[in-house]
């Protein structure tokens, strides 16, 4: 739980940093192209998770194995080399359908963005930075198996200082399109990823190899853990961004607008739910003891209950008075009270998943979770394109909250009841079953 609590107060620490970067950022933004343009330069930022192309769960072997066998064995090293090669060659792919894509000038028609050279090169750029970030991704989730996500967690702090650096230089250039700040917006990102994969690479080396620990021919079945998470990788991004695309053709710029404005306040309160979330998940690999692992699971129920009810709380009440300072000079856009609520319950509703979702990252829960995640994508955007033309902004979130429900929380909440049910007829002094979280 320490690393949890220590990633949540990481996060909320640089929080107040991050989140005015994106709001002065966003700021500029409206102000230099107005509504129409920010719905467009939102709706460019958020391609990297509307191309199905992901890590495809690779990265997500390496937090096992760091959690299990510790970064100085040989099985961690061996899996490390191989994911890493097979992460790159990800990435040299996603390059390469950026650029198929740019050559046949299809990004404007598939997105829904004014036509034009400078729409394709800025959608070539972002592919690009997309590609890169997946090998650099791993460093992360290193950290992560190795129990240090509070300091990866401070690094990536800088990428929004980093973003609001670039479209200062952008905006104080005058005449800036959409597409130049989007790019200039999704590079500090990338650069901070690049010093969390290079911290994670210096911390390997550090780790001596384990000289208590025989040789070993045990290999990790990367495909095993791969596949589930791949789907879940997928789906889910594709699933929740899509939300502007759908937005951008089933319904009106304004509606687009105003859902990317208050999904600039929503993002950075997400985000100290999944980054606190994410420790959870070598917490309960390493707490194998069925007794043990139902205190740390109601205590981290209890913790992210109270965590999300706050911060859907916190956007209900100040989301009004922030978002008025950045559509300021913006008069047309008028946003009701009811979008801040429906973005605050898919906010509770993802705080008080978090822990079953993380529980389930054994290889039985991962199929379980990658079922319910392909489910709510097949749900989601039929249901979106529904409501979108219905009521606009709130009809999108309103589609997420039903389709996870259905899909992800009440199938997880009936799963882990089952696990952590007392095992009957177990005397006094018979030992305490354990689950295998093995991958």
């Amino acid at each position: 739980m320490g690393d949890s609590l220590g990633s949540i107060a990481a996060r909320t620490i640089v929080l107040p940093v991050t989140g005015l970067s994106t709001i002065f950022s966003a700021r500029m933004v409206l102000d230099s192209t107005g509504s129409v343009g920010f719905s467009w330069f939102s709706l460019l930022i958020s391609l990297p998770l509307l191309i199905p192309i992901s890590d495809f769960g690779i990265a997500a072997v390496l937090t096992d194995v760091a959690a299990s066998h510790g970064a100085g064995s040989d099985v961690f090293r061996r899996t490390a080399k191989k994911a890493i090669r097979l992460l790159s060659l990800i990435c040299i792919a996603a390059i390469l359908v950026g650029l198929t894509l740019t050559a046949f000038g299809v990004w404007s028609t598939i997105l829904g963005l004014p036509p034009g050279l400078e729409t394709e090169m800025s959608c070539l750029a972002l592919t690009a930075a997309m590609g890169l970030g997946i090998p650099l991704g791993a460093g992360q989730r290193i950290l992560l198996g190795l129990g240090k996500q509070t300091l990866s967690t401070l690094i990536l702090g800088i990428g929004g200082i980093l973003s609001l650096a670039n479209v200062s230089i952008v905006h104080a250039a005058g005449q800036a399109s959409f597409a130049l700040y989007g790019i200039a917006f999704a590079s500090g990102p990338l650069v901070a990823q690049s010093v969390v994969a290079f911290v994670a690479w210096r911390l390997i080396r550090q780790y001596p190899r384990d000289s208590c620990q025989k040789p070993t021919t045990e290999n990790i079945h990367i495909r095993r853990v791969a596949l589930p998470m791949a789907v879940i990788a997928i789906s889910l991004p594709l699933a929740y961004q899509s939300d502007r695309v759908v937005l951008s053709h089933f319904s009106s710029t304004e509606e687009l607008a105003i859902y990317s404005v208050v999904a600039v306040l929503y993002s950075p309160l997400l985000s100290i739910v999944n980054v606190g979330g994410q420790t959870l998940w070598p917490m309960f690999i390493r707490t194998t003891e069925i007794r043990k692992r139902r205190a740390f699971h109601r205590q981290s129920m209890f913790l992210f209950a109270i965590l999300g009810f706050l911060l859907a709380l916190g956007l209900t009440l100040f989301g009004p008075f922030v978002a008025s300072f950045m559509k300021s000079g913006v008069a047309s856009m008028n946003i009701s009270e009811s979008t801040y609520i429906v973005f605050s319950l898919l906010l509770f509703m993802f705080a008080v998943h978090t822990t079953n979702g993380m529980l389930l990252m054994d290889a039985s829960g991962r199929r379980m979770q990658a079922i319910g995640s392909f489910a709510l994508l097949s749900i989601k955007i039929p249901l979106s394109v529904l409501l979108a033309t219905k009521i606009g902004a709130n009809g999108v979130v309103l589609a997420s909250i039903i389709s996870a429900m259905l899909c992800l929380v009440i199938p997880a909440v009936l799963a882990v009841r089952r696990r952590l049910r007392p095992p009957p007829c177990i005397s006094a002094h018979s030992p305490e079953p354990s689950l295998d979280f093995r991958v």
